[in-house]
């Protein structure tokens, strides 16, 4: 089971977190065993970096893994992700997730609040590429992919890369690509599962899995 709550936050881009959801709830409607819940700190409605206005369904379970979109970090905005860097929350939250073996996901410049979580100390992953020389700072190894699987930590690089998170993550559950294929063609998106850095036990089993 993909069991899955997409946090929002003030300033956070739109599409970080409308891609990924679309695939999940679609995902969802099909049959896969995916779940999925826009979360946040509190229960009121949360201002994008682009206008939108997202209302959160609920608050942070103990039970789901996460998706952390990013938003605001090359503008240096006001809100976004380096607000919630000095805030401290997130980063609680996600430490705790990851501490129960939860499943923990970002998309873009939410890297840096799994940096700062330390939840990325030693591991692969990626982020928007306006901010590899910020998550350069911290003690990761950076991969200059789309996506980077490794195991329970899964990142996107910049904005349009959630989508490609999502499709990657339905069929690492699914167990194939028919499903993601599917939901791609009915997108429009040229989805392709190369484009996934998997770690080197995941690898055999990511090509069987594309083939």
């Amino acid at each position: 089971m993909l069991n899955v709550d997409l946090i929002v936050y003030e300033g956070l881009d739109e599409l970080d977190l409308v891609g990924p959801l679309e695939v999940l709830r679609r995902a969802e409607a099909a049959g896969a065993p995916v779940q999925s819940r826009v979360v946040a700190e509190v229960l009121r409605p949360v201002r994008c970096a682009n206008g939108m206005t997202l209302h959160p369904e609920g608050l942070p379970s103990e039970a789901a893994g996460l998706l952390v979109p990013g938003g605001g970090w090359a503008a240096d905005s006001a809100s976004g992700a380096r607000q919630q860097l000095g805030r401290g929350y997130w980063q609680g939250v996600i430490r705790r997730a990851h501490a129960r073996g939860n499943l923990v996901m970002s998309v873009c410049t939410g890297a840096m609040l799994l940096a700062e979580a330390g939840v990325l100390d030693g591991r692969r992953c990626t982020t928007h590429w306006a901010a590899t020389e910020d998550l350069a700072r911290y003690n990761v190894a950076l991969v200059g992919s789309r996506v980077v699987d490794d195991g329970d930590i899964v990142t996107a690089g910049g904005v349009l890369c959630g989508i490609d998170l999502a499709l990657w993550m339905v069929m690492r559950t699914t167990g194939g690509p028919a499903l993601s294929a599917s939901i791609a063609k009915a997108l429009v998106y040229d989805w392709d599962p190369a484009v996934v850095a998997t770690s080197p036990g995941q690898c055999e089993t990511a090509a069987s899995q594309s083939s």
